[in-house]
């Protein structure tokens, strides 16, 4: 029996799927903030909205959650005003009035809901690795072009990007896509880094700093790193150096089941499908590039259901490298 594969390429991030009940441990609270029954239309129903959280919960945590659970809902990402010098961050009312901001909007709100619960919250500036054009940087020349938050919960500092986990932006055509992301929440120090590289060290939160030139060797962690539960792959440094007909061998560490990569260039002059080979715990293969010159590659897992009539494969970037090929 012959297959059909139906391929759906994603270039923006990843959206996740809505956890059920059972699996979102915040299921209450978002529970409550999406049936609150008032609409907010200024600061001050904003805070009569916080003032019904702080009622409801008592943990701080619960009501961090409802802080970050709202700003998804209720602010989209501004991505025409990244490049309007005359854009300033707005005042609440406003900000709650146009339903959207920048980065340092977000954070700004984020820490106003915090202030009003009573917990320690900062915002903190740095890079933010998120953009394909990203994935060269000079560690020389890096600027903060990105904010986030930190709270302080049960004694300990807490890493939350609101904006990135609020949604995501087609760069393509330039449209903004609302889909919660849960890993910026509360989010994993060690894995924040990847795309995060805060002023001051202090707020990485790792036992040992990541440089900025370790920052910037690292390939391009894309949506599909954490979609695809990678926990580890060789090789993690941005520039693979071969020459033509060379091999590259890749080998990725996941709980998931893949069956199948694929590798592209972000010009689309290297597109290659092909399956996998399974170790124990890792999947790897053999890249041979015969393309010479210096390009990103993208790559992506995926897993082809063989026994079905037609497959449906949805997949997205998990890295992107900068191969560097010369001629034999």
């Amino acid at each position: 029996m012959k297959q059909t594969l139906i391929i759906i390429y994603i270039i923006c991030s990843f959206a996740f799927t809505a956890q059920s009940q059972q699996e979102n441990k915040y299921f209450k609270v978002d529970e409550f903030v999406k049936n609150y029954p008032q609409r907010i239309n200024n600061q001050q129903d904003l805070d009569q909205f916080i003032d019904a959280v702080n009622k409801k919960f008592n943990s701080p945590t619960d009501k961090v959650r409802a802080a970050f659970y709202w700003i998804s809902e209720n602010i989209s990402y501004n991505y025409k005003a990244v490049n309007d010098r005359s854009y300033r961050t707005k005042d609440i009312t406003s900000l709650i009035q146009s339903g959207e901001a920048l980065c340092s909007g977000y954070s700004n709100l984020m820490e106003y809901f915090c202030k009003k619960f009573g917990i320690e919250c900062v915002t903190i500036d740095g890079t933010g690795r998120s953009l394909y054009s990203d994935v060269v940087l000079n560690p020389q020349k890096l600027s903060a072009d990105h904010s986030w938050n930190a709270v302080k919960l049960n004694g300990e500092w807490r890493l939350i990007d609101a904006t990135w986990g609020s949604g995501y932006t087609d760069y393509t055509s330039g449209q903004y896509h609302k889909s919660r992301n849960e890993k910026y929440f509360l989010a994993d120090p060690a894995f924040f880094i990847y795309k995060h590289l805060p002023l001051k060290p202090e707020w990485q939160l790792l036992d040992s700093s990541v440089s900025a030139a370790q920052f910037c060797n690292w390939p391009f962690i894309d949506e599909g790193y954490t979609a695809n539960n990678i926990t580890k792959v060789y090789p993690f440094q941005l520039y693979i150096d071969r020459k033509a007909g060379d091999t590259v061998q890749f080998k990725f560490y996941t709980s998931k089941q893949f069956s199948h990569i694929a590798l592209e260039s972000l010009d689309n002059q290297v597109v290659e499908r092909e399956r996998l080979n399974a170790g124990n715990g890792y999947y790897s293969y053999t890249f041979r590039p015969g393309k010479v010159g210096e390009y990103d590659l993208r790559v992506s897992l995926f897993y082809i259901d063989e026994k079905a009539r037609y497959s449906y494969i949805t997949y997205t970037p998990a890295l992107i490298y900068r191969l560097r090929v010369k001629a034999k």
